[in-house]
């Protein structure tokens, strides 16, 4: 089955007008629209877009994760290791992806957020416990940019 989702996948001959190549996922290039709607004056829309400083540490924060749940000793803490990383097939299909990131990294985010969570519980009260506080504090406030007015 896995050979035929792979197959159907890097040979189907399709286009999309709201595409973005898996390079440009990395710097939110292009966000997953929800809703959109214009009219009478208005422009609106619901738009998916990761905040930056989770976004762009929640690949080495998995790649961590992963290899400390590998080295952990029992099935389990393999499991939970191995759960943190992304899938990679986009990267490795030539035509362009369907719309975002997201699509593939939804199932990938809530475990890169829960090793983000661990390393940063694990640093709080470190030799250096400005950077985990600080970079809390720029989550928050990138968040806080992103409300609308």
């Amino acid at each position: 089955m896995q050979k035929d989702i792979w197959n159907y996948h890097a040979n189907l001959d399709a286009t999309h007008t709201y595409f973005s190549p898996w390079w440009t996922w990395p710097w939110l290039y292009r966000p997953t629209w929800y809703f959109w709607w214009s009219g009478q004056g208005w422009v609106r829309g619901v738009v998916a877009l990761g905040n930056p400083a989770v976004w762009w540490v929640s690949v080495p924060v998995s790649v961590w994760r992963s290899r400390r749940g590998v080295r952990l000793a029992g099935p389990t803490a393999r499991l939970r290791g191995s759960r943190v990383l992304p899938p990679v097939p986009p990267v490795a299909v030539s035509r362009p992806a369907p719309s975002t990131s997201s699509h593939y990294l939804f199932e990938a985010i809530p475990y890169a957020c829960l090793s983000l969570g661990i390393l940063l519980d694990r640093l709080w009260d470190g030799r250096h416990p400005l950077l985990p506080r600080g970079y809390v504090l720029a989550v928050a406030a990138l968040f806080l940019l992103s409300c609308p007015s």
